[in-house]
C-alpha cells in the first residue's frame, strides 16, 4: 500500500475498516412505519407516518418491536465503528442466526462536501480537519491503489 495509514484488507471485519459500496441510511422524522397488508395484493404493504411524540419520555408510539420503518438510504464507503469483539460476537458464541449479520458503520464523505460561510472559513475548516483539530471529524487521507481511488475524506 502506498500510505502507512491504510493496510491490505484483513480476513475478518475489524473496527476502523473501510468498506466500499455499503448501504447506510437515515430515518427521517416523523417516522413512517411499514407493515404487511393482508387485504392488499400479494407482496404489498401499508405505510404511514406515526404521530410525532411530543411528551418527554413518552416513548415511541408503535405497537410491536421490532418495527419496519422507511428510511433514506445511500451506498458508498463507510467505516466500521464497532469493536472487533462486537463484530465477531455471533461467531465466537457459535450462534447461528437467521437474520443477516450487521455492524455499526459511519459514512465516509469527501472533503469537497464540507461547507462554510466564506471561502476563507472553508479553507480553515479543511485544514483543521486534516490536522485533527475538530473532534466531530475523523480525517482520511487520499488513496490511489490499483482500481481504488479515494479522495481526501472524513468520517
Amino acid at each position: 500500500m502506498p500510505s502507512p495509514f491504510y493496510r491490505e484488507a484483513p480476513e475478518l471485519l475489524s473496527q476502523g475498516d473501510v468498506i466500499l459500496d455499503v448501504p447506510w441510511g437515515l430515518i427521517e422524522a416523523p417516522v413512517s412505519i411499514c407493515r404487511p397488508d393482508d387485504t392488499a395484493p400479494h407482496g404489498k404493504a401499508r405505510h404511514s407516518v406515526i404521530e410525532p411524540w411530543t411528551m418527554r419520555g413518552a416513548g415511541l408510539p408503535w405497537s410491536k418491536d421490532p418495527e419496519r420503518v422507511h428510511a433514506i438510504g445511500w451506498t458508498g464507503m463507510a467505516m466500521v465503528l464497532w469493536h472487533d469483539c462486537e463484530v465477531s460476537k455471533a461467531e465466537n458464541q457459535k450462534r447461528h442466526r437467521t437474520e443477516k449479520e450487521f455492524a455499526a458503520v459511519a459514512p465516509i464523505m469527501s472533503m469537497d462536501r464540507l461547507s462554510a460561510a466564506t471561502p476563507e472559513l472553508l479553507a480553515t475548516l479543511k485544514e483543521g480537519v486534516r490536522n485533527g483539530e475538530h473532534r466531530s471529524y475523523f480525517f482520511l487521507p487520499a488513496l490511489n491503489h490499483g482500481s481504488i481511488s479515494v479522495p481526501e475524506s472524513y468520517v
